[in-house]
């Protein structure tokens, strides 16, 4: 759990950082540049040897499961001539597989895609 709440808290403190410097100093309309600024960042994190409790695993009573493969961040900030910003950050993962700790197991990690 260390490993990934320290991970979270960094892409959120990255994400406040970001949200307050867009604050302080708003995109200028220019009018030879009426499109918007784009930045975007990727940051991939090894999620090796990471562990995490699933709940409903083996009928309820929850099991421990260590992780392995990579959780891809990618964050995009707009900043639009009008001074407004819109910030995503997707979260996906790429072949992040778990054994279980007590009935060893095998998990796969899948993610969904909202819009």
């Amino acid at each position: 759990m260390k490993g990934r709440g320290t991970w979270l808290a960094t892409v959120g403190l990255l994400a406040l950082a970001l949200m307050s410097v867009l604050g302080v100093a708003p995109a200028q309309a220019n009018s030879s540049n009426p499109k918007p600024d784009v930045f975007k960042t990727v940051d991939i994190q090894n999620v090796d040897s990471t562990p995490i409790h699933v709940p409903c695993a083996l009928g309820g009573l929850g099991e421990d499961v260590v992780l392995s493969g990579n959780q891809v961040a990618t964050l995009r900030v707009v900043s639009y001539p009008d001074g407004s910003h819109l910030m995503s950050l997707r979260i996906r993962f790429d072949k992040v597989t778990g054994l279980g700790q007590t009935s060893g197991e095998m998990y796969q990690a899948i993610a969904a895609n909202e819009k």
